[in-house]
Parts: structure tokens; C-alpha cells; sequence
């Protein structure tokens, strides 16, 4: 779990960048990725140490957030045409043990904390929400969906278990 100061290491796509936090009045609020490294700008420049971490925590979740719904919401709509289904919605979560779901209603929800992880993992709970659309249970009929279009599904899987053990999810 990151203590949210100058050096942590983040996720973001699948690669590990390092924090630094900067306090400038004249720049916005917010985060961007600059040679290599997450930068979150705090417009506040009197915080306690506490308040900058908590600052800098909010600052990070909005920008994941945001980042997770563009991201989430092009690979799904992707996804949906390979797969040939159609959803009726998709809306981002704040689970703390499930990636994704897809209800009776066929309104996919994916846990914004999936643009932490690389495009392979992200795309794998996407499509794997996205057969749910047809198939509501993992009968075998549901995996040999999941499999016309992602032949290496069963890898990737395992790929997000060992990722699920190594990091705080």
C-alpha cells in the first residue's frame, strides 16, 4: 500500500512509476505521467503532512477513476464487437475483491482499479464480463466463448492471480 510521498511506486497500465509530489499554486491540481514518473500537483501550499498525504491520495483516485472509465470504456465497447454481444451499460466500481460483474440486466461493472494493471489483464476482465452477457454462469459453453477470441485466456487468467497476490488490490 502506497504511505502516498515522494517515491512511492504506483502502477498504471502495467508499468511502475515513481510518485513525486509537487506543490505549485500557479499550475491545476491533478496528475500526469512526465518522463516516467506520476506527478501529482497540489494547489494547497500550507498542508500538514497529513493533509498532503490525504491531498495527494484524493488527487490520485480521481485521476485513476478517470483514467479507468476512458480506458475501460474503449476496450469495452471493442471487446463487445469481437464478442458480438451488447451490453446495456458500463459503469465503474469501487469493489475491493471483485474485478468485474455483469448483472441480469447485462450492465457491466469493472473496478476502476484495472488500469493498474497491463492492456492484456485489463482486456481479459473485459471480455470475460462481456461473455456473462451471453452466458451467465462459467459453464463450459461460457469458456469456449471466452476462447474464440482470446485463445489464451486461461494464461492471462493466471497472469491476474499471481498480480492479485503481489499487490495490495
Amino acid at each position: 500500500m502506497s504511505n502516498f510521498v515522494d517515491g512511492d511506486l504506483l502502477n498504471f497500465r502495467g508499468q511502475i512509476y515513481p510518485l513525486l509530489i509537487t506543490q505549485n499554486e500557479n499550475q491545476p491540481s491533478g496528475c500526469a505521467i512526465i518522463d516516467d514518473q506520476l506527478f501529482v500537483n497540489l494547489t494547497s501550499a500550507e498542508l500538514s503532512p497529513r493533509a498532503k498525504k490525504e491531498e495527494t491520495q484524493l488527487e490520485l483516485m480521481l485521476w485513476y477513476k478517470k483514467e479507468a472509465r476512458r480506458a475501460l470504456q474503449a476496450r469495452t465497447d471493442y471487446w463487445s464487437a469481437q464478442l458480438g454481444v451488447r451490453y446495456r451499460r458500463m459503469a465503474i466500481s469501487n469493489p475491493r475483491r471483485r474485478w468485474g460483474s455483469c448483472n441480469y440486466r447485462n450492465d457491466i461493472r469493472l473496478n476502476w482499479r484495472l488500469i493498474m494493471l497491463e492492456p492484456e489483464l485489463m482486456d481479459y476482465v473485459v471480455a470475460h464480463e462481456l461473455c456473462h452477457v451471453t452466458h451467465k454462469n462459467h459453464s463450459r459453453r461460457f469458456w469456449d466463448h471466452l476462447s474464440t477470441i482470446m485463445p489464451d485466456y486461461y494464461e492471462r487468467r493466471q497472469r491476474l492471480r499471481v498480480w492479485e497476490k503481489s499487490n495490495i488490490f
